[in-house]
């Protein structure tokens, strides 16, 4: 009996609120995510992509490859983890976030893995188009 070794990434995010880099005068909001991706798993994986999926509460959505990493990705053995910084701009003051990860196994497997969904929300009224 041969048995499937799937990968299993654990990934946490904070969103904060960057009032210095938004201008709500023409909707623009900016964020700084914070990521930390663990290897759960027992299988050592390769991140390839990583994709962005952004849905505001005013019903603005975009998604958007954020990150190509290609044959020089980070390289995560069981248990071992990375940290990820950035900011992202959307035209909506809240909304929810949900990563999408590329991965390869070293058996040349590729998966997708969705992370749990993450709020992202300014202090300041959020305005209908």
């Amino acid at each position: 009996m041969s048995y499937e070794l799937v990968p299993v990434l654990q990934v946490l995010t904070t969103t904060i609120f960057l009032p210095h880099r938004s201008t709500p005068e023409t909707e623009t909001y900016t964020w700084m995510e914070e990521s930390t991706i663990e290897n759960r798993g027992l299988v050592t994986v390769q991140l390839r992509t990583r994709y962005r999926r952004l849905i505001g509460t005013d019903g603005f959505r975009t998604e958007v490859k954020d990150r190509t990493y290609g044959a020089d990705g980070p390289v995560l053995n069981p248990s071992e983890s990375i940290s990820i910084s950035q900011h992202f701009c959307a035209e909506t003051s809240s909304g929810v976030l949900i990563y999408f990860y590329e991965v390869s196994t070293e058996r040349g497997e590729v998966f997708i893995m969705q992370t749990p969904i993450y709020s992202f929300d300014s202090p300041l009224p959020y305005t209908v188009h």
